[in-house]
């Protein structure tokens, strides 16, 4: 069947994949069942494929409906926006001295930069001069 749009799995849909598939279930009547493409069936497996031992000790590589749901959730606190500093890592790197080393709040430590930046008139935080074109 032809599915239009994304299908994100739920925990219980996750559960019974897992049981479906321990009982053998065809991947399309998986994928029926659950009401998601099949592609969507195969990418999950993939997400929650572990090795798990069975009872004779022997690693046999399983769906597991825990894992997947874990790689899921990590996936989805990795998305967001980046943060607003860029690449100023020197910024941040004095920031945190200032914070954790010295004991200084956030207001001082930004306070002590506005200092040292009306001390060398011209340059910008980063000790940089002026940029070309601006008066």
């Amino acid at each position: 069947m032809n599915y239009k749009g994304n299908q994100h799995l739920k925990w219980e849909d996750r559960l019974s994949l897992e049981r479906m598939l321990k009982i053998k279930t065809p991947k399309p009547k998986i994928a029926e069942a659950l009401g998601v493409c099949l592609k969507t069936v195969y990418n999950e497996i993939a997400r929650g494929m572990c090795e798990q031992l069975t009872s004779e000790l022997e690693p046999v590589q399983r769906y597991c409906a825990d894992v997947a749901e874990r790689k899921y959730q990590e996936h989805l606190r990795a998305k967001g926006p980046d943060i607003k500093l860029g690449k100023d890592f020197a910024f941040v790197e004095y920031i945190e001295e200032q914070i954790i080393e010295k004991r200084r709040s956030p207001g001082a430590a930004l306070a002590q930069i506005a200092i040292a930046g009306s001390r060398r008139t011209g340059t910008d935080r980063n000790g940089r001069g002026p940029q070309r074109g601006t008066p």
